[in-house]
């Protein structure tokens, strides 16, 4: 699977769109206050600032921005800078006066946030080094504010008791370090809010106020409309347990992430993962060589058939995040992921995260949408009517790869990684090398008919020189996507032999040879797409 295939599918189903009309009138100020924020935020070393400033070209047309009508008015509605390389103190920028829609999520913006903007809807700020307390709210859930995302930075202190008043529809503050205020930053929001990982301590049990709320506004438990997790909040009141559970991520077993302890991730957590009570499913996660970490989740869907899901994200101390980029895909066997297909799928994550307990242990939050139901031939265009779901399980250590703890280490550890070829971009395999010795491959493909269903096989050999010889390489069926999940309906079919020949540190070549006709048999060449991070061990002497 190409990391930039991924990415590109989960554009084409985001619910955004540009407008680019050169003919209108844009308002001067607009125009000048984009000219300001290049400035204040070192535009010259963005990663991308195509158009930005250039003579002959259209604010419109610069990148991340977007324009269009709104009440009659036209203008420039949007700014979309996400992962760009943007610097400066946020507390100097007019920008949020001027647009309703803003993203410049994963960069280092700095400095507190010192006032909430009125007019914006959207404002996604995550992932950023923003710090000191949080602004008091000097309007009311009357104004525009729709989506508040300050996830991700160092903001601390309390929350202001003004913040009862927003009823901002979806609120995060999840992963700063809050200390107070927690009551009023759940009053705050109106259908989702997201506390997680601060430093909030206290009793959930006299806290009536805020549960009413949670049960008159919050979305249900399916998708979960609150999360309190990694936070030193205690309950014991089954009344407050069962009201909090309706509507909390993850379901009833949400006090399993409530004052729990968590250890330091290191490079020997990459590696394959399961619920030894779910086998037949899993994930390997890789954390790579220049920083993220790809995750690959192989099972089944919620009609039964062969699913897999993939994304990159990023990490913490000790906590893993994939917000809204686990995605599904479509594609047929020996083609990879066509044009036609991008768009459609069968499902993807919308927010997965995994929480290092124990050197062998990881707390796994997800939520997801299930598109199981949706038709794929031919692919269904977006939006597809989608059941939402949210659960939480603890995985344990399935497979330990070669040179991530010190040490521990093989010869063939470098071919570690996810392999592709670009001509059939969307399907892959990913390797591990283990501690022994021993080869372990996914193949992650589709099933080879018209009905762009996804397949995965696996299997485990040993090397001969070079070569990664698997003479049983099995594809797992009868399994479904979850509560109704049953490891002993799994059948392991025998789907062929596979081999892996590496003929350099990012060349390989494939041979494959199914029992099943409609598969065939066949070879190809590969090239590198990612590479495992290995430990950091000093030399002594």
């Amino acid at each position: 699977m190409n990391v930039s295939t991924a990415q590109s599918i989960f554009a084409a189903i985001a619910l955004s769109a540009s407008v680019h009309v050169q003919a209108q009138t844009l308002d001067d100020e607009s125009v000048a206050a984009l000219e300001r924020f290049y400035e204040q935020f070192s535009g010259d070393d963005w990663t991308n600032r195509e158009g930005w400033l250039e003579p002959g070209v259209a604010p419109c047309d610069w990148h991340g921005v977007d324009c269009g009508s709104w009440g009659g008015e036209f203008g420039i509605q949007a700014l979309e800078l996400p992962g760009n390389n943007l610097r400066g103190e946020i507390s100097g920028t007019d920008i949020f006066d001027h647009l309703r829609h803003i993203d410049l999520s994963n960069n280092a913006l700095s400095g507190p946030l010192t006032r909430l903007p009125r007019a914006i809807e959207t404002l996604i700020l995550t992932g950023n080094r923003i710090t000191g307390p949080l602004p008091d709210a000097l309007f009311t859930s009357e104004d525009n504010l729709y989506w508040l995302d300050l996830s991700h930075n160092r903001i601390d202190g309390s929350v202001p008791d003004t913040w009862d008043r927003l009823h901002v529809p979806y609120l995060d503050l999840s992963n700063n370090q809050l200390s107070d205020g927690w009551k009023d930053a759940l009053l705050a929001a109106s259908n989702y809010v997201n506390i997680a990982d601060n430093n909030f301590s206290g009793s959930l049990d006299g806290s009536g106020v805020f549960v009413q709320h949670l049960l008159d506004h919050n979305s249900s438990s399916t998708a979960g409309g609150v999360n309190l997790c990694w936070n030193d909040f205690e309950v014991s009141s089954e009344s407050r347990i069962t009201a909090i559970a309706e509507r909390h991520v993850g379901g009833a077993d949400f006090r399993q992430c409530l004052a729990r302890q968590r250890v330091p991730l290191d490079a020997s957590v990459s590696g394959s993962w399961f619920d030894p009570e779910r086998s037949g499913e899993g994930i390997s996660m890789h954390l790579l060589q220049r920083g993220g970490v790809l995750l690959y989740h192989f099972g089944f869907d919620g009609a039964g058939r062969q699913h897999w899901l993939v994304g990159v994200g990023r990490e913490d101390d000790s906590a893993l995040f994939w917000p809204e980029r686990v995605i599904s895909t479509l594609g047929r066997f020996g083609d990879g992921t066509p044009e036609e297909a991008i768009g459609g799928g069968v499902g993807f994550g919308t927010d997965w995260r995994m929480d290092r307990t124990d050197e062998d242990r990881f707390h796994i939050e997800r939520t997801y949408a299930d598109f199981s139901q949706c038709p794929s031939d031919p692919p269904s265009p977006m939006p597809c009517p989608a059941q939402m779901h949210s659960d939480r399980f603890d995985y344990s250590r399935l497979s330990a790869i070669a040179g991530t703890v010190c040490g521990a280490n093989d010869p063939m550890q470098s071919y570690s990684g996810a392999w592709y070829d670009p001509q059939r971009s969307g399907e892959g395999f990913l390797v591990e090398v283990l501690e022994d010795g021993t080869g372990l491959v996914y193949w992650f493909t589709y099933q080879p008919d018209d009905s762009m269903h996804q397949a995965w096989m696996i299997g485990t050999g040993e090397f001969n020189g070079q070569t990664l010889i698997i003479d049983d390489l099995i594809q797992p069926t009868g399994g479904t996507w979850g509560d109704d999940f049953d490891p002993t309906a799994i059948e392991l079919e025998h789907w062929g032999s596979l081999q892996l020949e590496f003929q350099g540190p990012d060349s390989a070549h494939v041979y494959y040879d199914s029992v099943k006709d409609a598969y065939g048999s066949g070879d190809y060449a590969l090239q590198r797409l990612t590479r495992v991070r290995m430990a950091d061990c000093e030399q002594d002497g």
